[in-house]
């Protein structure tokens, strides 16, 4: 009888000990979840404020940059022109780092429709070189024929059904840019670098590539090009065919002189062009 109730006590203590721990474990681990959840919580609120003020003063900014640039624009018939292009500039350049990519597409939209970056309307023309538009997306409807933007940081560039007939990007880094069911004829790309550029469906009459770094480019869902001026262009494992390049119409040629073809070999080379051997080892005298 004895032994049956030490079992029973042992048993009972046994239990009180075990539901003492489960009790003390279910509420040391709902605490532990609870802070973890409130944590993340709070820092989901924290992120999202964050952004949230950045998006206001992003947006302040621009908001600030727009209304300068239009008192410039309204008041530059009493600004000497010089001064009004150099305001004009300076507050652009310092402007755009700030933003995102959609609000730089919108600045250069709204300078564009002002004529300030226009090669028809050079007399006005603000000089944005240096200006970094990486990753601006301009898309249909969008109408930027003659744009003038020599000179700028335009990697991963896109310009998507525009129309950009003689525009002017000479001297600019457009790596990875793309030219999607465009019109680019007789636009200048003199000395820029389209390294893996993308001209997909895009129409390429008389444009100026002369001196362009065009390595990995892709012309492939393209017409053929079309009076177009590849002197001195690097074409190495661009995707243009022989037929693309030697192709004829009205017996317009494209200019393929110093030209380094996709296969890594060379057209006729201007030889008028390198270093003459003077001989200069012949008139050396001896002492």
């Amino acid at each position: 009888m004895e032994e049956r109730i030490e079992k029973r006590k042992y048993c009972f203590t046994w239990t009180r000990v075990l539901l003492s721990a489960s009790l003390t474990f279910t509420v040391t681990a709902f605490t532990i979840i609870y802070t973890v959840q409130q944590d993340t919580r709070d820092r989901v609120h924290r992120e999202q404020e964050q952004r949230d003020m950045e998006k206001i003063r992003t947006q302040s900014v621009y908001d600030t940059y727009l209304n300068d640039i239009t008192q410039h624009i309204l008041s530059r018939l009493n600004d000497s022109a010089a001064k009004t292009k150099s305001n004009i500039r300076s507050k652009t350049l310092n402007v755009l780092p700030r933003l995102d990519s959609t609000q730089k597409t919108e600045i250069i939209l709204y300078l564009y429709e002002n004529y300030l970056i226009r090669s028809d309307y050079l007399e006005l023309d603000i000089d944005l070189s240096t200006a970094d538009l990486s990753g601006c997306q301009f898309k249909y409807p969008c109408n930027l024929n003659y744009l003038y933007l020599p000179g700028i940081l335009a990697n991963n560039i896109v310009f998507n059904r525009c129309k950009l007939q003689r525009a002017v990007f000479n001297g600019s880094s457009m790596v990875g840019a793309k030219f999607i069911n465009s019109y680019v004829s007789g636009s200048h790309f003199d000395s820029v670098n389209l390294t893996n550029a993308i001209f997909k469906q895009t129409n390429n009459l008389r444009i100026n590539f002369a001196n362009a770094i065009l390595v990995r480019s892709s012309f492939r869902d393209g017409p053929n090009l079309q009076n177009a001026n590849l002197m001195n262009a690097d074409l190495f494992e661009s995707d243009l065919t022989d037929k693309q390049l030697s192709f004829i119409h009205s017996n317009q040629i494209n200019n393929l002189l110093n030209t380094r073809f996709p296969n890594g070999s060379f057209g006729a080379i201007n030889s008028s062009q390198l270093i003459l051997d003077g001989g200069a080892e012949l008139s050396v005298s001896e002492f």
